[in-house]
Parts: structure tokens; C-alpha cells; sequence
């Protein structure tokens, strides 16, 4: 049974390995060639924006390397049902660069879409295991609610990453959806307000409820990309300035949340052994690190 489970794990980390090595080798490839098709729509950032999947391979390379370091305790099981979400994830993230950058850009919403379900089951397995980092308060907390794994180095290359990831599939999948409406919309101003309202409503709802800081940076990293696209473009003048000012209203939505609730938590928030400064609201399970 050991050497059963043994060639199981070695197997798993093989295929994560070889997916994401061609998934990396693909990206590099398209992005020197700058063969895969910008959103046709008015919310698409600037291709320094898309930059950021350099962040995310070179963070997801780390959690790959730091599976393959040899461990004396056994894996949780919900880690190999994490290598196998990765490698499905991987295999899909090429299917989706392939079929854009063959210039199908309506057609690869339907492996984005795959992609983004699969990344979002990475991410929810991720969040319910490992504690986040909170520097804000929450408008939910729950103390019945016991992570399994509290390790801060495990934060940092297990949640952190996939956390990041998710938030830009997120982006990329809301562009990918406008993009979609376009030819119906046909510029409607009415559309872009309400892809960045409703984005920014649930970024924020994620910072209210699970203090996730990852998620409301990269939300800034994007709507800083739309709002910096349109307010230099010269053509389509009225939406475009429309765009810019609804995105940059977001923004300072964001930092004015994050500012007040950051000083909430440093000036009101719970103090408690189960809630110290900079930890969520419940209960932990004793739990050493992966290696």
C-alpha cells in the first residue's frame, strides 16, 4: 500500500510538472510571437497589465518545487486532490491559449470557463484548509470553523499562489464575457458599467467576508490597467472617458475599504487568543508545515 501510494504521489508530481512546463513553454512562446488576440473591448488593459502571469507561473513554479522536496509526514489528502486540480487546470490553460491565439476568441471562453471552474475548486479547497493572512475586519467570521493547516510558510506558497491565480482567471473570464456581449452591445456604455460595477461589488464582498488580500490587489491591478488603457485612446472618446472614470471610482472604492477596515481591525478589532491581530475570527487545529 505505501509503495502503491508512493508511485500514486510521484505520478501526480510528474504530471504537474511536464503540464505546467508546457503550459510555461506556450505562454513564453505567444508572448514573443504576440500572436494571441487582445479582448475587443474597451476593458481590456494595457499587455503590461497581462504581465502579471509572469508573477503567477513564477509563484506556481515555487509550490511545484516545493512538492517534489522530500517530506517525512504523509501528504493530507486533499493535497494529492490538489495536484490533480493543478494539472487539469494546466492542461486546460493551454487548450485556452492555443484556441485564442488561433484567432477563435469567441470560442475560447468555453475552455476559459473550464479553466476558471477548475482554478475556483483549487482556490475553495485552498481557503477552507489553510488560515489567510487578515489585516482587515470581517463583516463574517466564524469560530466553529477549524483550518487544518495554520503554517505561515505554507501561506505563502500554497494559498497565496492559487489565490493570485484565481483573481486573474477571474479578470481574464470577465473579459472574456464583455467581449462576448460586444457584438450585441455594441459599445453600450451601459455594458462597461455594469462588468465593473458588479466586479468591484464582488471583490469587495471577498475583502468583507474573508479578508483575502490578494484578491482586492490584483482587483487594483486591473481596474489601474482599464483606467490607464482608456484615458490616453482618442477614438470613441465619450465611452472610453466613461470607462476611465468608472474605473478609477472603483479604485478609490478599494483603498477606501481596505483603509477602513485595516484601521477598524488595528483600533477595534478582537484581540483574543482565538482572534489575535492579524488572524481570523476562529478556532485552529494544531498542524505542522508540509515539509
Amino acid at each position: 500500500m505505501d509503495a502503491w501510494r508512493m508511485s500514486k504521489a510521484v505520478g501526480l508530481r510528474a504530471a504537474m510538472t511536464i503540464l505546467f512546463a508546457l503550459s510555461l513553454w506556450r505562454y513564453i512562446t505567444h508572448k514573443e510571437a504576440h500572436d494571441i488576440p487582445k479582448y475587443r473591448t474597451f476593458l481590456n488593459p494595457p499587455s503590461s497589465t497581462f504581465d502579471i502571469w509572469i508573477l503567477i507561473y513564477a509563484w506556481l513554479g515555487a509550490f511545484l518545487i516545493r512538492a517534489w522536496m522530500p517530506t517525512t509526514r504523509e501528504i493530507p489528502p486533499y493535497m494529492s486532490m490538489l495536484y490533480m486540480l493543478f494539472t487539469v487546470a494546466f492542461a486546460i490553460d493551454i487548450i485556452w491559449m492555443e484556441v485564442r491565439a488561433g484567432g477563435y476568441t469567441k470560442q475560447a471562453a468555453i475552455p476559459l470557463a473550464l479553466l476558471w471552474m477548475v482554478v475556483t475548486a483549487a482556490y475553495v479547497m485552498v481557503g477552507h484548509h489553510m488560515e489567510p493572512f487578515v489585516v482587515t475586519s470581517l463583516l463574517v467570521t466564524s469560530r466553529e470553523h477549524v483550518y487544518t493547516n495554520v503554517s505561515a510558510v505554507d501561506l505563502a506558497w500554497i494559498r497565496v499562489p492559487f489565490t493570485l491565480w484565481w483573481a486573474w482567471v477571474s479578470a481574464e473570464a470577465v473579459l472574456a464575457l464583455v467581449e462576448l456581449f460586444e457584438d450585441v452591445a455594441r459599445h453600450e456604455v451601459g455594458l462597461y458599467v455594469a462588468a465593473l460595477g458588479v466586479y468591484s461589488v464582488v471583490s469587495a464582498a471577498f475583502l468583507l467576508t474573508m479578508g483575502d488580500l490578494i484578491i482586492a490587489v490584483v482587483a487594483l491591478w486591473f481596474l489601474v490597467g482599464i483606467g490607464e488603457a482608456n484615458r490616453h485612446q482618442q477614438q470613441d472618446t465619450e465611452t472610453r472617458t466613461a470607462v476611465a472614470a468608472m474605473s478609477s471610482l472603483a479604485i478609490l472604492m478599494h483603498l477606501g475599504l481596505l483603509a477602513l477596515l485595516a484601521i477598524h481591525k488595528a483600533w477595534r478589532g478582537p484581540k483574543t487568543p482565538h482572534a489575535p491581530g492579524l488572524r481570523l475570527s476562529g478556532s485552529q487545529a494544531p498542524y505542522q508545515p508540509l515539509e
